[in-house]
């Protein structure tokens, strides 16, 4: 039964991830659109430069986040297809001199 375990916690996992990153991305998309009509986009101070970067990144990280999640997924799903299949290698004897 250790397998089965094994694959629920992945499961879990990319689930987690997906939700998480779906999560911060409409955070920061609140975030960015908040700023953008407290602090006027007229207005570039570099308090909104670094809060509009700051919550930009964000936003690239929870996009970051859902696509491991979605990758996972896919290999879990298809893992015949995408897992590594190596040939075992030939030994040769090792040369003595």
């Amino acid at each position: 039964m250790p397998q089965w375990d094994r694959i629920k916690n992945e499961r879990i996992s990319i689930y987690f991830d997906i939700i998480l990153g779906t999560v911060i991305s409409i955070f920061s998309i609140f975030c960015i659109i908040f700023t953008s009509i407290t602090q006027g986009i007229n207005n570039f101070s570099i308090f909104y430069v670094l809060g509009l970067g700051f919550w930009i990144f964000w936003l690239g990280f929870s996009i970051f986040l859902i696509v491991i999640g979605i990758k996972s997924y896919y290999n879990e799903k298809y893992f015949e297809l995408t897992g590594e299949h190596k040939k075992p290698r030939r030994l040769k004897a090792p040369i003595v001199s």
